[in-house]
């Protein structure tokens, strides 16, 4: 692996393209004075500050998803090139905030598998996915 080469596409690529990408982890559930364990109600989710991470970002169109041919309807993905070392946030993430968007990394259809891909260099792709509406 030639590191002058690695240092080139860090340099050109990330220092022009990169957008910022704000990651959730996960974090702890508490339950209210008023939980129900059976209605599944008065549960607080508390967050943990976000972690910046810049990334190369590309929308990724319906026709590309493969849950388009199941018949199943997603309502938006984008394509994140992410460096080594921020691999490891997006394997415990809860969520992710790109353009006051919320995505997630775990879709319904693939059950929590996450989808990351090996790159060139010391890169990986990940896709994300948007999470409601």
């Amino acid at each position: 692996m030639n590191r002058n080469i690695d240092n080139i596409i860090d340099v050109n690529l990330f220092k022009e393209y990169a957008e910022t990408v704000w990651v959730y982890l996960k974090a702890s559930n508490t339950l209210d004075e008023n939980y129900d364990p059976y209605l599944n109600i008065g549960q607080a989710v508390t967050e943990q500050s976000p972690e910046p991470v810049k990334a190369i970002v590309r929308q990724i169109s319906a026709d590309s998803l493969i849950m388009r041919e199941i018949g199943l309807t997603n309502s938006g993905a984008i394509e994140l090139i992410i460096k080594k070392q921020d691999l490891g946030l997006f394997k415990i993430c809860r969520k992710a905030i790109y353009n006051d968007e919320d995505y997630s990394v775990n879709i319904d259809v693939l059950g929590t598998k996450v989808q990351f891909y090996k790159h060139l260099l010391d890169y990986y792709r990940v896709v994300l996915y948007k999470v409601g509406n």
